[in-house]
């Protein structure tokens, strides 16, 4: 990975980031990945001004992206959600079973398809209970 850090940056600095970084040739890429970490509420983050920006606005911008194309797109936001906690749960160390192999031929890819979703290969993960 080609890692780019970028700190502080206002709510307008991170859609022109996001919107720059959409632009870019990443035929040679294999995914892309962006992770957020700032405070949040509901649906959105805030840049260091105190003003939003939609995670929808983030993750748009990649979904036009045709040189992403069929290649995993995950973005990670370490942000508050919303104003519950979450307790922890006890676990103990154990076995991890394996997966069956071939379980999942059904959903593999079949290059003769041409519609992709607009929304395919994303992956959003949150670290929030809401």
């Amino acid at each position: 990975f080609i890692v780019e850090v970028l700190d502080d940056l206002t709510a307008s600095d991170i859609k022109g980031v996001i919107k720059s970084f959409a632009k870019k040739d990443h035929t040679r890429m294999g995914a892309f990945v962006c992770c957020v970490l700032s405070h949040g509420e509901k649906g959105a983050v805030f840049g260091i001004d105190g003003n939003l920006v939609e995670i929808r606005e983030l993750t748009l911008p990649f979904a036009e992206c045709l040189t992403l194309l069929r290649k995993p797109k995950l973005f990670f936001i370490q942000a508050c959600q919303g104003s519950k906690a979450q307790n922890g749960v006890w676990a103990s160390d154990g076995q991890v079973n394996d997966t069956e192999e071939g379980i999942f031929e059904e959903d593999a890819y079949n290059p003769a398809l041409s519609s992709v979703p607009i929304e395919a290969d994303f992956l959003i993960g949150m670290a929030t209970v809401e």
